[in-house]
């Protein structure tokens, strides 16, 4: 409770109305603010409305983030922070002197758990990158550029040790991306038709993306 307010004047501010004088929690706002993105797209998402379902003040997040344009960059900063957390562990399996079908199995499945946590990802990238401008620079350099950079030398790998029959790890990277990132953005058509939850989609999706890499 910050100095200066009484128990009793926080009671009597009502526990449903917007947290005017407080500190909005930047992840929450983000978390929010993301999905608002990834749901209505940028031009539809509404700074009101997302600060409403944060429950703070609109004025609160205008200041702290300047502008739309401002939030929306600071939730790919904090999608950026989330993704370093996976390609960090990624990165490493190039060094290590474990077999390469172990070491992409352990990457593949880290990938497709991350893709599984957030599964707007694919659809708020998607819409973002289809436009030039000021936006899509943004997300290429925080978000696509380090993924790319971490995974490439994984699936250049798996073409120099015939793993897979593609030549070119380049492209093979974008292969990934959309052999993870489409059936996420169709999980309720596959959850209603194999009658399966997020759980078993989660695994059966980590499973086949093994082994159309690794076989078996």
């Amino acid at each position: 409770m910050p100095l200066g307010r009484t128990r009793v004047e926080n009671d009597r501010r009502g526990r449903g109305r917007p947290r005017q004088g407080l500190e909005a929690d930047s992840k929450e706002v983000a978390r929010i603010a993301f999905a608002a993105f990834a749901a209505s797209g940028y031009e539809g998402a509404s700074l009101r409305e997302i600060a409403s379902a944060a429950n703070v003040d609109p004025a609160l997040v205008s200041r702290r983030y300047g502008s739309k344009l401002g939030l929306w960059k600071s939730t790919v900063d904090e999608l950026a922070r989330r993704m370093a957390a996976v390609h960090t562990p990624i990165a490493e399996l190039c060094e290590d002197g474990s077999s390469y079908p172990a070491r992409l199995s352990i990457a593949l499945r880290k990938f497709v758990a991350f893709s599984t946590e957030v599964p707007e990802l694919g659809r708020f990238f998607a819409d973002e990158v289809a436009k030039p401008g000021e936006r899509r620079d943004y997300i290429l350099e925080h978000i696509w550029r380090p993924h790319f950079d971490t995974v490439q030398p994984l699936m250049r790998e798996a073409c120099d040790t015939g793993l897979v029959e593609v030549d070119d790890p380049d492209f093979l990277v974008f292969l990934l991306i959309g052999m993870v990132a489409m059936p996420l953005m169709m999980n309720s058509v596959i959850k209603d038709e194999l009658g399966i939850d997020d759980t078993q989609l989660a695994e059966r999706l980590s499973r086949s993306v093994e082994r159309l890499f690794l076989g078996g």
